[in-house]
């Protein structure tokens, strides 16, 4: 690959301005995850929601010497390497000379990030914080409206179809039209009492508890889409940033399918 001349440095610069990491989490781990010469030209980026073995290979095979993810590969700290799988990573990057960097609740927390990448699938309107954080600009989840009120059935069925999902567990909320929806990517269940209190119609996550379901059920509709799917369209949205910061450098989403989790139908 060949790229206009940018050092690593320069683009965490930029990404760190978009995603500013003191707005993550303080048990996050996000930042570089692997660093080479931060002032080394960048031949080019590729972007993943997952570090896996597979992802490097694939960056070493495309010349791309940055993999930016979304979730940590270091979490929530490394006090030995080993050999295992974490270590065979960490050994690879370090041998090829990839630089990993992660953006992950600080993306989370930002409008045009993670959630706004669900967002777009789902063509929310009239977008705001479902939890806004207080003192800073940004926030947890967005609150909007669909182009469209639509039965719970049919909700259901083009949840499924605009997120190409195989399956989801879901439970019912009252019968009634649904226009007012609530989505956090990743994990949401923390704020599933905002969501009830800002009256939304239904709310979107991934990784929900059976007590989730059985504390809120009828109260409104609940979907567990997957943590994978919830966040999955992040690679995407990162690459996209990049590419419009620097036009002439090559960046694009990793083509691997990094979800642990299959379904059986």
């Amino acid at each position: 690959m060949h790229t206009q001349s940018h050092t690593i440095h320069s683009v965490v610069q930029a990404l760190e301005a978009w995603a500013p990491p003191a707005l993550q989490a303080t048990y996050d781990n996000s930042g570089y995850q692997v660093v080479v010469e931060k002032e080394r030209a960048v031949e080019g980026i590729l972007t993943t929601l997952d570090i896996t073995l597979g992802v490097l290979k694939e960056a070493k095979k495309k010349g791309c010497n940055l993999v930016i993810s979304h979730h940590p590969l270091i979490f929530p700290s490394l006090k030995c390497i080993e050999n295992d799988a974490t270590g065979a990573m960490i050994a690879y990057a370090l041998a090829h000379e990839i630089a990993l960097y992660t953006l992950h609740t600080n993306l989370d927390m930002i409008r045009g990030g993670v959630n706004d990448a669900l967002a777009d699938q789902l063509l929310l309107e009239e977008r705001t914080f479902l939890s806004p954080k207080g003192g800073m600009e940004g926030g947890v989840g967005l609150k909007g409206h669909l182009k469209k009120a639509l039965s719970g059935e049919d909700f259901l069925q083009w949840i499924q179809n605009q997120l190409a999902l195989p399956a989801f567990r879901y439970s019912q909320g009252p019968q009634k039209k649904i226009e007012k929806v609530a989505l956090v990517g990743g994990v949401g269940a923390p704020w599933l009492t905002d969501a009830i209190a800002q009256g939304v119609d239904a709310f979107i996550t991934g990784d929900l508890k059976y007590h989730n379901f059985l504390s809120h059920k009828d109260r409104l509709w609940l979907l567990d889409i997957g943590h994978y799917a919830s966040e999955k369209r992040v690679k995407e949205q990162i690459a996209a940033y990049i590419s419009n910061i620097f036009p002439k450098m090559v960046v694009e989403p990793s083509l691997l399918d990094t979800n642990p989790i299959q379904y059986y139908v």
